[in-house]
Order: structure tokens, then C-alpha cells, then sequence
């Protein structure tokens, strides 16, 4: 990030040790989040009628960008193992985790962030923009994960007391309710709930 703001650069890109995670930054610095950037390749890469496969813990970005575009999105459960089960099953186009991980299963069924940068870079130059200003064609959303420590004695209890007050207080207003991987509430403003 600190390299990013003290040169004229137009991409930064962090991976993990085995790269298959990418941090995405733009040229003044700031860090897009993963529900941002997989909403970029949604719109690089499906078509109308195409199916994108992410995660549960993914944010509704993904759902307005694909009803854009005429794609569908089919939810997994978390973890790559099952994101590539999805895929297979869906005939999932792109797919894409809220843990930095981006994938096209029309090239290969794995996640490579240097590739991902290949892509990106792609997309920047076929659109003649920054990755600044393709992340400002998309809508705000805003994210808030909370980890809550539970000791093993209790934890079973309070999972269950906790998504039982969950259903009484969000099912009335949702649009979806979806126990998949815990237990998620969306609502007609592509708000959303999840507790895991």
C-alpha cells in the first residue's frame, strides 16, 4: 500500500505463499475488497445464462452484478473443496471466494492469483481503465465479519440458542433464508445476514 502511494502505478497485487490468494490494491493505495474484485471478473467474464459459484459467506455484490448481467448465482459451502463440487455440478463459468481467491473453470478448475492478475491486467487494458475506476462502476457495499470466541463447554448451546433468536428476528423481513453453511438471511435490498 505504501509502495502504491509513493510511485505512478496503476496495480498492486499481494499473494500468499502458495498463490492462490490475491490482495488487490489500487494505484492511490487503497485495498478492494474480495467481494469487489470478484464482482469485477463477474462482469469480465459471464455472459447472459452463465452460472458464477461462490461461497455463502460471499456478499450480495456478486448477486446485483450477476441479475446485470443475466448469470446466476449458486451458493456453496465455504471452503475450496465444495466451491469446486459447485462448479461441477452448476457448470459454473467463474467462481470466486471471500478468502481472495478467483477462479475460471472454463481455462482450469483451480485458483491461481497470478493468473488472476493476468486477467485483470486483461480487463484493464480491453477497457482502456484503471482498476480504480472499474471498482467505482460498482455499487457500495459495505461488510462487517464479527468472530465471537466460544469455549468448547458452551459452544453447542449458544449455536443453537443463537440461530434460533436469528430465525425469530430476520425471517419475517427476508427474501431468502439459506441453512447451507450455517444459516443466512437476505433481504429485498440485498442486505444480509449470516451466522456461522
Amino acid at each position: 500500500i505504501e509502495l502504491m502511494r509513493s510511485g505512478n502505478f496503476n496495480l498492486g497485487a499481494c499473494f500468499d505463499g502458495d498463490a492462490d490468494r490475491v490482495l488487490f490494491i489500487t494505484g492511490d493505495g487503497t485495498p478492494l475488497s474480495e467481494d469487489l474484485v470478484g464482482a469485477i471478473f463477474a462482469r469480465a467474464t459471464l455472459q447472459p445464462g452463465d452460472v458464477c459459484v461462490t461461497p455463502i459467506n460471499s456478499g450480495n455484490l456478486i448477486e446485483v452484478v450477476c441479475r446485470e448481467i443475466g448469470a446466476t448465482v449458486r451458493y456453496c459451502r465455504i471452503g475450496q473443496p465444495d466451491t469446486g463440487r459447485a462448479v461441477k455440478e452448476f457448470g459454473g463459468a467463474y467462481m470466486y471466494e471471500a478468502a481472495a481467491k478467483y477462479g475460471f473453470p472454463r481455462e482450469f478448475l483451480w485458483y491461481d492469483a497470478i493468473y488472476a492478475v493476468a486477467k485483470m491486467l486483461d480487463y484493464m487494458v480491453r477497457t482502456g481503465k484503471s482498476l480504480a475506476e472499474l471498482a467505482a462502476e460498482l455499487p457500495v457495499f459495505h461488510r462487517v465479519d464479527r468472530n465471537i470466541p466460544l469455549d468448547a463447554a458452551s459452544r453447542d448451546a449458544v449455536v443453537t440458542r443463537a440461530l434460533a433468536a436469528a430465525r425469530e428476528m430476520f425471517s419475517d423481513g427476508a427474501r431468502r433464508i439459506d441453512d447451507l453453511d450455517g444459516l443466512r438471511f437476505t433481504f429485498d435490498d440485498d442486505a444480509w445476514v449470516l451466522l456461522r
